[in-house]
C-alpha cells in the first residue's frame, strides 16, 4: 500500500531525489529530468536542467533517459 503511514511531503521528496541523483542514481536523475521538463512537485519548469539530468542518466545506460534526450534534440527543447 503506497504511502501508508507517510505524509506527503514534496519538499522532502525533492531533497531526497536530488541527493540520490547527485550520488549517481540514474533512476533519480531520470525522475528529476521529468520533473524539470514539466515543472511539477515543487520544481519550476526548466527544460535545460531536464537535459542535464537525462544526460547523466543516459551516460549510465538508462534507456528512457536516452529516449527523452533524443526527443528533446528532435524538438529543440532544453
Amino acid at each position: 500500500r503506497k504511502g501508508d503511514g507517510v505524509a506527503v511531503d514534496l519538499e522532502t521528496s525533492l531533497r531526497y531525489f536530488l541527493q540520490a541523483a547527485d550520488g549517481g542514481h540514474c533512476e533519480a536523475q531520470y525522475a528529476l529530468g521529468k520533473r524539470y521538463l514539466f515543472g511539477n512537485h515543487h520544481v519550476q519548469r526548466n527544460p535545460a536542467l531536464a537535459v542535464v539530468w537525462w544526460k547523466k542518466a543516459q551516460e549510465q545506460g538508462h534507456e528512457k533517459a536516452t529516449y527523452k534526450l533524443a526527443h528533446c534534440y528532435y524538438k529543440g527543447e532544453g
